[in-house]
């Protein structure tokens, strides 16, 4: 198992600490935020050094066209779970401010 940011993982991969030829399970977690970050170059370098056959996860708060890139490009048959509807606030969440000098 293999725990590491974009960028650690990229650096362990040039020194050739690391050698991801034979992994089965690669789970990007806030793959959203990553993109975000400007990551996705590293996202798919990391990716493209993985055997074909891999099982890809993608866990998102978001679903940015970047993300369906990465999962038409890097899962076969992805199926995605989603929870409410689009741009739907949680209807058990009170909003609160207090405006102060």
């Amino acid at each position: 198992i293999i725990v590491a940011t974009p960028g650690r993982l990229m650096d362990l991969l040039s020194r050739k600490v690391v050698d991801l030829t034979n992994v089965k399970y690669v789970i990007l977690d806030e793959a959203d935020e990553m993109l975000n970050m400007g990551f996705k170059e590293d996202i798919d370098e990391i990716l493209s050094t993985t055997p074909e056959g891999k099982n890809v996860w993608l866990f998102s708060a978001t679903m940015p066209r970047e993300v369906r890139e990465i999962a038409k490009n890097y899962m076969s048959n992805p199926q995605e779970l989603t929870m409410g509807e689009r741009n739907q606030g949680n209807e058990n969440i009170d909003h609160q401010y207090i405006v102060v000098d």
